[in-house]
């Protein structure tokens, strides 16, 4: 049982620093089509405006039609690439969920035998079972809390940039 909390433990830990990166990496990847949903959301507002409607660009046959749907296309393209960020970030969280609960499992199959003793109680090395399950639960938690932030954030921006 100790080898395999043991094993729990280094893998939960060991992909929490990888979460990290993905997340930085996402949120970096999340700014280009965050940019040019801005940039679409000007444009289609501009095109759609009143004071273009006696513009020579009104006035071209179905220019204006064709420029709105282009425009159109080009934020579903964005938004498509956003909710495909999205779904990584799910999948990490979810990816993360899963190793814990596996940590928990491990952890409740858990005896107070001698060979456990060193792993419940801590080293100087390692800190005690407690712990590292409370520091497990508290950053699954900060990225599952985050989650949905990013997600209602999201939504929000693009209501009121529209």
């Amino acid at each position: 049982m100790a080898k395999e909390l043991h094993k729990c433990l280094i893998n939960y830990f060991s992909q929490l620093e990888k979460v990290n990166c993905q997340w930085n990496e996402l949120s970096e990847e999340a700014k280009r089509p965050l940019h040019a949903l801005r940039n679409q959301s000007e444009q289609i507002r501009l095109v759609l405006s009143n004071e273009i409607d006696n513009a020579e660009l009104c006035k071209i046959d179905e220019l204006r039609e064709r420029l709105i749907f282009k425009i159109l296309m080009g934020i579903d393209n964005e938004l498509r690439l956003l909710f495909d960020i999205l779904m990584r970030f799910n999948n990490i969280n979810q990816d993360l969920k899963n190793r814990l609960n596996n940590l928990e499992d491990a952890r409740s199959k858990v005896s107070l035998d001698e060979g456990m003793k060193e792993l419940i109680n801590g080293t100087p090395y390692r800190p005690r079972l407690n712990l590292l399950l409370e520091w497990a639960i508290e950053a699954f938690n900060y990225y599952h809390e985050l989650y949905p932030l990013i997600g209602n954030i999201s939504q929000i921006w693009i209501f009121v940039e529209m």
